[in-house]
């Protein structure tokens, strides 16, 4: 682990997702994740996760507030199979490597290289799965296995007429084919669950990192043959790769807000989801 040492001094912050508190009880992730705090510690450098024998995080609140874009200094190490963090940080100017339970980037080109040279990192690879098409009009259906192909992280098991997310990201990923119009609508059936404790809902919902709007869910907007639209910029659905992440503010397992015995952190309902061109 010394060129990790040597990585993480090249930096003045470091940021993990998750944090060492959240990562549950996975030996192969704890150890790593408290040796990289360790390197940090030997030049006090602010790291967002340390080891505590009494864990009180909010491991929800870290997930929703991680940067979405690099910034110059530090190091981000995701430890996470899934490379969409890294590629999103590419796109956005740094250099990243994956090692064996996950990912780190940095805008520190240099350092990355060092770290790559040294074998704590390998490079990224194209990936060799295409990025599913998707026209106007055609239809996402969250209860089919159709749907599996747009769904990448946040998601969880289809059932009969749609999917939860669950946690506080649900992502989809595609790639907009055919001719485009300057200005699109996104339109989706969605509820949420209103039972117990929980009486209302609201979800924000990005399209290439820019939230376009928050859907708000209570007892009297629950309807899921409602369908909803917000609008698109056409810029957001041009160019290799459309990511939409909802992100719901509530996603308190159903069994904790007196629901019912569900320990998934459930937090919004999707039944269909398409595009349309705006007139």
């Amino acid at each position: 682990m010394e060129a990790w040492r040597t990585l993480v001094h090249a930096h003045a912050t470091v940021l993990e997702l998750p944090t060492f508190d959240c990562l549950g009880d996975d030996p192969d992730k704890l150890k790593p994740s408290l040796e990289i705090a360790y390197y940090a510690s030997e030049r006090a450098l602010p790291i967002n996760g340390v080891y505590g024998a009494r864990p009180v995080r909010d491991c929800t609140e870290d997930e929703r507030r991680f940067p979405n874009a690099p910034e110059d200094g530090t190091l981000y190490v995701w430890f996470a199979k899934s490379d969409r963090h890294a590629r999103r940080f590419v796109a956005r100017g740094a250099s990243c490597g994956a090692f064996e339970y996950g990912w780190a980037c940095s805008t520190n080109h240099e350092a990355i290289a060092v770290a790559m040279r040294a074998g704590a990192l390998e490079p990224m690879t194209p990936s060799k799965v295409s990025l599913p098409l998707l026209a106007y009009g055609q239809r996402i259906q969250f209860g089919t296995a159709s749907s599996k192909r747009f769904l990448t992280e946040g998601w969880s098991y289809e059932e009969a007429t749609g999917r939860w997310s669950e946690g506080p990201v649900a992502t989809l990923q595609f790639r907009m084919t055919g001719d485009l119009a300057p200005s699109s609508v996104m339109k989706l059936n969605a509820a949420s669950m209103m039972c117990g404790r929980r009486q209302s809902q609201d979800v924000d919902v990005a399209v290439n990192d820019t939230t376009l709007a928050t859907l708000h869910f209570d007892r009297g907007t629950n309807d899921i043959e409602t369908v909803r639209s917000i609008s698109v910029p056409g810029r957001l659905l041009q160019g290799p790769e459309v990511i939409v992440d909802f992100k719901p503010h509530d996603v308190r397992p159903p069994n904790t807000v007196r629901c019912n015995d569900d320990p998934r952190r459930t937090g919004v309902w999707l039944r269909e989801l398409w595009f349309e061109a705006q007139p």
